[in-house]
């Protein structure tokens, strides 16, 4: 499995993982802020983006081990959504590799369920399961909407992603239901003592994917963990809210 990779910068490692139906794209305005501080390494996961060699049925086990391959080890990493549940996988089962976690909007578990009401109904989950294998590209475009809502500039948000979205090619329909599986079944709650690293949560307030709530009962099992929340921003704060994102990350990033 070969992931596309960019590195830009000198400095301090820094590893910027996207979310679901993406591709590291999404994230070139934090890559170009950080680029003079920090060798920024942007990548694309399995099927998403340029990373394309075939390889977009995957497992948690098996994307770790394609991003531990071609990441730098004792980096700070800094995950969106899926990415930062990939994140924590990383420093859980390889943590040489991970030196400091930077959450943005991300959870230990995605789903919901009578110990966990911090994340999504599964059967929220199940439907974008079943509508993928209907109208892929529909299905990705209604969770950019979902992205989107609680923001006060949801159209113009709505209208960047759409931009970006499909821009170097369109996700492989078998990585989004992967990536899916990972959302449906994940859950790294009961691990979380286990990182002893600092952690980082930035939220939108508005958030309906990841509530800002997550953070705060999963930084209750984290040993060293602290919590910024975005007012007015939804599941994109780094793209609604730039300004007030930046000034979270210039704090927690060294």
């Amino acid at each position: 499995m070969k992931l596309y990779h960019t590195v830009a910068g000198i400095g301090p490692d820094l590893v910027l993982l996207h979310g679901w139906g993406m591709h590291s794209g999404i994230m070139d305005s934090i890559a170009a802020r950080y680029q003079q501080r920090f060798r920024v390494h942007s990548i694309d996961l399995p099927g998403h983006g340029r990373s394309r060699d075939g390889s977009s049925n995957f497992t948690l086990e098996q994307v770790r081990t394609a991003l531990t391959a071609v990441m730098p080890k004792n980096a700070q990493l800094l995950g969106w959504s899926l990415g930062g549940l990939l994140g924590m996988s990383i420093a859980l089962d390889a943590p040489t590799h991970v030196a400091k976690l930077i959450l943005l909007c991300s959870s230990p578990q995605f789903f919901s369920d009578q110990h966990w009401p911090h994340g999504m109904s599964p059967a929220l989950l199940s439907g974008f399961a079943d509508e993928l294998l209907k109208d892929y590209r529909g299905t990705v475009l209604r969770f950019l909407g979902l992205c989107t809502q609680g923001s006060p500039a949801v159209r113009e948000d709505l209208r960047k992603l759409k931009t970006m979205v499909f821009t170097p090619g369109a996700p492989e329909p078998q990585a989004l239901l992967s990536g899916l599986h990972i959302l449906q079944h994940c859950s790294l709650i009961d691990r979380l003592g286990e990182l002893t690293l600092p952690v980082h949560f930035i939220m939108g307030a508005h958030d309906r994917i990841v509530p800002p709530d997550a953070a705060s009962a999963a930084a209750r099992l984290l040993p060293d963990a602290s919590i910024s929340v975005i007012a007015g921003a939804s599941h994109l704060p780094f793209i609604s809210h730039a300004n007030e994102c930046f000034t979270e990350l210039d704090r927690h990033l060294v």
